[in-house]
């Protein structure tokens, strides 16, 4: 099997990011790993609301119902780089 590396510029758009995690969200929910709030709300580390100056990242869309469950990987660069160093 052949892989085609595109150049980063031509997939990392914000519409293509804003897709994934939809999707990622959307598996979540369909798994039972997470919530969707009626409404976007400020969250501490331990997903309570909270107000922006105590809030840990953006406004929360949705909260885990099972984080035991879930393993997010979030540098996928890093493992593509070491393969690519390897060859």
């Amino acid at each position: 099997m052949s892989c085609i590396l595109m150049d980063r510029s031509e997939w990392s758009v914000h519409r293509n990011f804003l897709q994934m995690y939809d999707e990622v969200y959307k598996a979540m929910e369909t798994a039972g790993v997470a919530v969707r709030l009626p409404d976007a709300v400020w969250v501490n580390k331990n997903q309570d609301k909270t107000t922006e100056d105590l809030a840990f990242g953006r406004k929360a869309t949705h909260l885990l119902s099972r984080p035991d469950y879930v393993f997010l990987l979030m540098r996928l660069d890093l493992i593509l780089a070491k393969r690519e160093m390897e060859h």
